[in-house]
């Protein structure tokens, strides 16, 4: 029955069209046969290894697998290169400690071609490439480090378990964590939590495996602690539990929060318009959270009839927004039309700060054509009707701007003595 089910398993992934499952899979079967090999432990089952594996290949051509089989020829993949070139060049403006866990969505723009303007690449898919660009050497080194002593210790033990369960088991576990790390060089599986809960189950029962001793002696053979080691145990053993209290104490906060204004998708319910008030109660729960300011700033409006009161508290929220997402070049871009529809209040300070927050999107998406045109358009309006509140560095820039917009976006149509556009 077993077989069975792994055969079924295996011809199912080849029908998932996961380039990646699939040599995933191959790596897991070859990384079991190497143990197998090196043990000089049941050598004759490589070759059913190899047939087993022929057999669900055919099977699943006979089941009309080819189109899915035929992406191993399709090589374009242009989403992905850029988002691995992109990587690199953040390790390198960030090569010892990175640019922070988690950076790469928002840092992606300053290297995003302008073909891929509509699309936001939150992971590298690429684990371990995005590793190394969000903590950098130390990080990198760190945790593939720790990962190949654990790797290389389970491997060690498996080969001095005498148990026949435990070898069996610890062989298909070593096997599985083998695949699972091979696959991260091809996808972001490390960030769907489901998967890396999975895997932390996968070798905390591989490690309890490969150390089962036999049956006759049995028990758990682990080497013995020392009383010394004892009593660090029962010392780190309350730390480690007030961890646990407080992390759950902050993800039941952050929960909350998103129950009051979600943010993120969710395929289980209907999509919710969250009100001030709701955005609101989020911040009290989690005040650092860029999109639940940006909430409360788009529920408080902005436009000349605005009172003075809902004005102030509206630009203090995005400012709040951009101080927690400051690489997300989306919120300059709102900011600089916030102030912009704002400018009879005082276009001596507004219409400057409109070019900052434009200028700083730009710096942050260099390839956005809809940016260029729209610092464009300012410069013509500001040219015809303000031209001492043009900061320096802008002067002179509006045929430039235009011109990149439209080389950016060939579609594109400017009136540079207007400053309208027709796509």
């Amino acid at each position: 029955i077993i077989l069975i089910t792994l055969f079924l398993l295996s011809v199912g992934l080849v029908f998932t069209g996961s380039r990646g499952g699939m040599i995933s899979l191959l790596i897991g079967f070859a990384f079991l046969a190497l143990l197998v090999y090196s043990r000089r432990w049941r050598r004759s089952h490589i070759p059913t290894m190899l047939i087993f594996l022929g057999m669900a290949l055919a099977y699943s051509i006979f089941l009309g697998s080819g189109p899915l089989l035929a992406r191993f020829l399709d090589l374009d993949h242009e989403g992905r290169y850029h988002a691995c070139k992109a990587a690199l060049a953040i390790f390198q403006e960030f090569p010892w400690l990175g640019a922070g866990v988690g950076a790469f969505g928002d840092l992606f723009s300053r290297f995003q071609p302008a073909n891929l303007a509509d699309y936001r690449f939150d992971y590298v898919h690429n684990d371990w490439l995005q590793l190394l660009a969000e903590t950098g050497l130390a990080g990198f080194a760190l945790i593939s480090a720790a990962w190949l002593v654990f790797l290389g210790g389970l491997v060690k033990q498996w080969h001095r378990c005498q148990d026949h369960v435990g070898r069996g088991l610890g062989l298909g576990g070593l096997a599985a964590l083998a695949a699972g790390s091979f696959n991260a060089l091809m996808e972001f599986l490390f960030h769907i939590p489901a998967y890396a809960l999975m895997f932390a189950a996968i070798a905390a029962i591989t490690y309890l495996a490969v150390h089962l001793r036999p049956q006759a002696a049995a028990g758990f053979s682990c080497p013995q602690i020392s009383p010394l080691q004892v009593r660090l145990l029962w010392v780190l053993l309350p730390a480690f539990i007030v961890m646990q209290l407080f992390f759950i104490i902050q993800v039941s906060r952050l929960w909350r929060a998103e129950l009051a204004a979600p943010t993120e998708r969710n395929s289980v319910r209907l999509p919710l318009n969250p009100s001030l008030k709701d955005f609101g109660g989020a911040i009290r729960y989690n005040p650092w959270n860029s999109k639940y300011y940006e909430g409360l700033a788009r529920s408080l409006g902005g436009g000349p009839q605005t009172s003075p009161e809902a004005f102030v508290e509206a630009e203090d929220a995005w400012r709040q927004a951009i101080r927690y997402a400051p690489a997300d070049w989306r919120l300059h871009g709102r900011l600089a039309d916030f102030y912009l529809a704002n400018f009879p209040k005082a276009s001596f300070q507004y219409v400057p700060l409109a070019f900052k927050e434009l200028s700083a999107g730009l710096t942050l998406f260099p390839n956005s054509a809809s940016l260029h045109l729209r610092l464009a358009q300012v410069l013509a309006w500001s040219e015809k009707f303000f031209p001492g509140l043009i900061p320096a560095d802008l002067e002179n820039r509006r045929e430039y701007h235009a011109g990149r917009a439209v080389a950016l976006k060939p579609g594109l149509k400017f009136c540079p003595a207007c400053g309208a556009s027709v796509a």
